[in-house]
């Protein structure tokens, strides 16, 4: 009998640690928001792509900085440079079923590249990823 009380009250905790590790992750993740850059309209929505495209042999170098700070690197070529701006986190959640841990990586981010005339200094191209 005493028995059976042991088991119920174990198999009732795994299901709350179960829960708990669920719910940790599910947390984990919310938090893991990420800075997107600061232009006009939401990044990935038709209006910042839009905003982008007008942008095209208009915006400098310089703005650009000015809009998003110092890139995180810069690619020099022979007709044009392409400044790399981003942001990513990663980390994971782990959590058990029954006797076995399970881990999940989790990785967001994104990432702006602007290419840029050398002789105007003005945007060509641009290219955004999130993930």
């Amino acid at each position: 009998m005493i028995e059976q009380i042991i088991y119920r009250k174990t198999k009732a905790f795994k299901k709350v640690e179960i829960m708990f590790f669920f719910i940790l992750g599910a947390l984990y993740l919310i938090s893991c928001t990420t800075i997107d850059p600061k232009y006009s309209g939401n990044p990935g929505t038709p209006s910042f792509e839009e905003t982008l495209n007008s942008a095209i042999n208009k915006i400098t170098y310089d703005e650009a900085i000015m809009t998003w700070g110092e890139p995180a690197s810069v690619f020099q070529g022979d007709k044009i440079f392409i400044a790399t701006w981003g942001d990513a986190k990663s980390g994971g959640a782990v959590f058990p079923i029954g006797n076995t841990w399970f881990a999940i990586p989790i990785e967001k981010g994104w990432k702006l590249q602007l290419s840029f005339n050398k002789v105007t200094r003005k945007m060509v191209r641009w290219i955004y990823d999130k993930w």
